[in-house]
């Protein structure tokens, strides 16, 4: 499966995501920033994805989004960032916690 992982800037928490999606679901996974990507670049993106996963924390970038992804979006709320960190444990931890609901 082709999946986009979103958050605010493409730094932590989308990298974080698509790192583990990559190394332990075998599958293809590419994170960028709802905040510093074009319009233009992020539907060619979600036209390349099978599932778009959103982690971004402002209700406008979320709805931006779920405007452009449609039936691809996945809402994938770990929070604000605070980890500075795309491997941090606590990060990782959550995501993993999450992925299994």
């Amino acid at each position: 499966m082709k999946i986009l992982c979103v958050c605010n800037h493409g730094n932590v928490r989308s990298v974080c995501l698509s790192r583990l999606l990559k190394d332990t679901r075998q599958h293809e996974a590419f994170a960028i920033g709802a905040q510093l990507f074009s319009d233009e670049s992020i539907k060619y993106l979600v036209e390349w994805s099978d599932k778009v996963f959103v982690m971004c924390e402002g209700e406008k970038d979320r709805e931006k989004m779920k405007d452009l992804a449609k039936n691809k979006y996945v809402l994938f709320d770990v929070g604000i960032d605070r980890w500075f960190n795309p491997m941090h444990p606590e990060l990782i931890e959550i995501i993993k916690q999450k992925w299994q609901q």
